[in-house]
């Protein structure tokens, strides 16, 4: 789900809109995805697309304030790359650790779950609006727009894998690998966990 940044008008206070995109392989048919009037419930202030979209144009519209998700690495660089922030809700295996990583570096807050691991459009509100809109969010935006700088950079991101590829070729025979790199590659580098 994205969060769109509308300004209403009123005082310069911005709505939050949402954009819904849900993948519906787990139900046997769309209808069955969402509560009944779902759709009609949020069409003034929402739009809800099954299947897949344009993702990438997407998140780099700039009415994209941010995005709520599984925080699947794949999704971290695609979402930061666009100096968005994250509200994750992690599910299942590396998702956990994504999260964690993400909001002990300040780029995201993690939807509160209850006891027994359930969540509640509530709390998903709040998060969405604490991150994307309140006086509060506002360090996780900037720490947003940093890693942006590094998370768009494609030709940063080409360097460190002409590095890798440059490493391998000089150091990896058919049986073995050498696990001293250069002062130069570094393996934070090129799983792109330098944030900042």
């Amino acid at each position: 789900m994205y969060g769109v940044k509308e300004n209403n008008g009123s005082n310069n206070k911005q709505n939050l809109t949402n954009y819904y995109l849900l993948k519906s392989n787990w139900v046997n048919s769309e209808a069955d995805a969402l509560p009944p009037g779902f759709i009609e419930g949020t069409s003034n202030k929402g739009l809800v697309c099954f299947g897949w979209v344009l993702q990438m144009e997407i998140m780099g519209h700039p009415s994209i304030g941010g995005s709520l998700f599984h925080s699947g690495w794949g999704s971290v660089i695609e979402t930061l790359q666009f100096g968005h922030v994250l509200v994750v809700l992690p599910f299942i295996i590396d998702q956990p650790l994504n999260a964690r990583l993400l909001v002990e570096k300040g780029l995201a807050v993690e939807v509160k779950r209850r006891e027994d691991g359930s969540f509640c459009k509530d709390e998903m509100a709040k998060t969405l609006r604490h991150t994307m809109m309140a006086e509060e969010g506002e360090q996780l935006r900037t720490n947003a727009r940093k890693a942006a700088k590094i998370f768009g950079d494609q030709n940063l991101h080409q360097d460190y894998i002409g590095e890798f590829v440059t490493f391998l070729k000089r150091n990896v025979s058919k049986r073995s690998l050498s696990l001293s790199l250069p002062s130069h590659v570094r393996l934070a580098k090129l799983s792109y966990f330098i944030l900042f």
